[in-house]
């Protein structure tokens, strides 16, 4: 029984596949089956880098899974590098070989990209408007511009976040498609020599590479060059294929090399050349020996057929893995998986989105953009640009009717897990001898490789802050109690008040001007996503700097999430900013945002703060909104802290001291699950 099943599904089944998977391709080359399988391995490294950073948070933290799954997500980034270096062997390929006229070779070009991208494109605006409070489409009347921009692939040239995660390499291939003709056409590359043609690549590869050192820029676009150089040698055979063990070599000192990052231009000049001449060396390779080991690895049929529909797989993925991701958060909490759910969903999920990629492959792609009749061929454009204008009609009111409900702050799946409504103030009494003696708040940063009074847990230095931060057992650099106190408690508020130092306090506050307070929860709480939220009022004046942030509880830095920062000379300004990476390499996402002026009446600053999105709120309403970054899954504890000089400036003579900010409560949530 078991043999004649199988029996039928080579009769039936993979005859299918087959006639459905397979391409016959009509450009310079023909089939490269080499190539199918290297598009299927670089779409392959792509799933990776989406499926750590929506898996991952789900898993216990403080494992060994942990820094390898964030070094197996870092290197799935280089599947992008090798997608540009086979379209820039492609593309300069087949304009080589033949003259084409620029406006048959670019509607070509359009008819290959297109109608699978409207498809994905009208997609994402239907999910827009069903599951507004996951839209990325702005809802300050901005709509068309933001929608027009994304369809024509205009997000990375124009520093505007794409709405399809993944279409920022589009933009990059377009971009391309558009200028290699015209630089052929100028360098007048057909009648040149190989030689010519290669000093010339040179030339402008070391050029890249100086603007970017000088001037920043999408440096990874070099890949397209790596793609020109390999067409240029392999058909030129101008050195023998390196061995497939050379290759293998290679590959392991790029691997090495990305996981251990330096700082700087020079560094990611390196990193993104290792890739070069890694790709470069591992394609010439299977090019040329398509019966070597990399050669029959990538003729493996499976893999071809995930090459040969990579394009729609590309596109697709990424949303069906977060559908994924939001269904697994109604049977999983965060934080709660064994990393062993790592290994036992990855081939489960890779499976799901493969089979969800061949339908839009099946449906969309092939028919469309690859095998397209002279029927299907005249009614696509026109059939999809009439979808898209009524999708974008349809979804103008829609949008309208969902922004108010989508962008507030939903209390109705809060639940409180931290609370202190300041009717007293509960010190975290510590000692120079670090003795807790009970209480909430911590009034130093309470490093543990610093006594409590020492300046380094009082103050950021690297901010060029001029205060210190004190309370009333602190003695300074003496050794009697200073009785210092910036805090009080009257009414249900708490006061932090920023002063000048004391004259009898100044010989022991390490020549600091000013003394000032900061709350903390490192030793007493912290929590692993959630809502967190102050309500509070500001002080105004230049030189004034509050603030309200998260930082992890195992001591590392970035991340860091800053819900409120307000500059006490812009009090209507609120700033919210996210910070992650590594310290040498330190991102930072920022957003400015004018607010009724924060000095005049209390209000309430949160940010809710989820595995996929950070959201920030003022009195409720949304004010940003940002991917989680990959770093930023551990507990975090809370801090407020009214800080003086530094980003603020010095403070003039129009800031009166003291200085107060009063916070009327700080509260913590967490989400109830959607099917409680």
């Amino acid at each position: 029984m078991r043999s004649s099943m199988i029996k039928k599904i080579k009769h039936n089944i993979v005859p299918w596949l087959q006639n459905n998977f397979e391409l016959n391709r009509t450009d310079f080359e023909g089939n490269n089956r080499p190539m199918e399988g290297l598009r299927g391995i670089a779409v392959f490294l792509v799933f990776l880098v989406h499926y750590v950073s929506l898996i991952l948070p789900f898993i216990q933290t403080n494992t060994l899974l942990h820094p390898f799954a964030l070094a197996v997500g870092n290197l799935g980034n280089i599947g992008v590098d090798l997608f540009f270096l086979l379209s820039g062997y492609l593309i300069y390929g087949s304009l080589m070989a033949r003259d084409k006229p620029f406006l048959a070779y670019i509607s070509r070009r359009i008819r290959r990209i297109y109608p699978t991208f409207t498809g994905v494109f009208i997609l994402y605006i239907f999910l827009s408007v069903l599951f507004p409070q996951a839209s990325k489409i702005p809802t300050d009347g901005g709509q068309i511009p933001y929608l027009l921009a994304n369809f024509f692939l205009l997000p990375s040239l124009v520093s505007q976040k794409p709405m399809i995660v993944v279409a920022w390499s589009l933009s990059y291939e377009m971009f391309y498609y558009f200028t290699i003709p015209f630089i052929i056409l100028l360098l007048d590359l057909r009648t040149r020599s190989t030689l010519w043609r290669l000093a010339a690549l040179a030339t402008l590869l070391f050029v890249s590479c100086a603007l970017f050192a000088v001037f920043d820029g999408p440096l990874r676009m070099i890949m397209f060059i790596a793609g020109i150089f390999l067409y240029e040698t392999f058909h030129a055979r101008l050195h023998p294929a390196p061995s497939a063990w050379f290759s293998f070599l290679l590959i392991t000192a790029t691997i090495y090399l990305l996981l251990h990052p330096l700082s700087g231009a020079g560094w990611e000049i390196a990193r993104v050349m290792s890739v070069f001449i890694t790709f470069y060396i591992l394609v010439f390779t299977s090019f040329s020996m398509p019966q070597g080991l990399w050669g029959r690895f990538f003729t493996w049929t499976p893999l071809r057929w995930l090459g040969n529909m990579s394009y729609s797989y590309y596109l697709l993925h990424g949303l069906i893995l977060k559908g994924c991701a939001l269904f697994l958060l109604l049977w999983i909490a965060p934080g709660q998986a064994s990393p062993l759910f790592f290994w036992i969903a990855l081939p489960f999920l890779f499976v799901l989105t493969v089979v969800g990629s061949s339908l839009l492959f099946l449906l969309i792609e092939r028919p469309f953009s690859l095998r397209p009749s002279k029927r299907l061929r005249s009614m696509a454009l026109p059939s999809l640009l009439l979808f898209f204008f009524i999708a974008a009609l349809s979804f103008t009111p829609f949008q309208t009717h969902a922004q108010e409900r989508a962008h507030l702050l939903d209390r109705k799946v809060l639940i409180k897990t931290f609370s202190d409504e300041f009717d007293g103030f509960s010190w975290y009494a510590e000692d120079r001898y670090k003795r807790a003696g009970g209480g909430t708040w911590q009034t130093n940063f309470g490093y543990s490789w610093a006594k409590p009074d020492e300046m380094k847990n009082r103050t950021l230095p690297s901010n060029k802050e001029l205060q210190l931060y004190v309370d009333t057992r602190f003695r300074g650099s003496g050794y009697t109690m200073l009785d210092l106190n910036p805090f009080s408690v009257r009414n249900g508020i708490l006061a932090i008040k920023a002063t000048h130092t004391p004259k009898n306090a100044q010989p022991y506050t390490y020549d600091f001007p000013y003394v000032s307070g900061l709350i903390t929860t490192r030793r007493t709480f912290s929590q692993r996503y959630g809502v967190f939220e102050i309500r509070a009022k500001m002080p105004k004046g230049k030189g004034l700097w509050p603030a309200f942030w998260l930082l992890p509880i195992d001591g590392s830095w970035p991340p860091e999430i800053d819900v409120l920062e307000i500059l006490g000379h812009h009090p209507n300004i609120l700033h919210t900013a996210l910070h992650s990476g590594k310290i040498s390499q330190k991102q930072s996402t920022r957003k400015e945002n004018k607010i009724p002026d924060s000095s005049e009446n209390f209000h309430t600053y949160s940010v809710d703060w989820g595995p996929e999105e950070i959201a920030f709120f003022f009195d409720d309403k949304e004010v940003a909104r940002h991917p989680t970054p990959p770093d930023m899954h551990k507990p975090m504890f809370l801090l407020a802290n009214l800080a003086v000089g530094g980003w603020a400036g010095v403070p003039d003579a129009a800031t009166s001291f003291p200085a107060t900010y009063e916070i009327d409560w700080v509260r913590v949530y967490q989400k109830k699950r959607t099917s409680e």
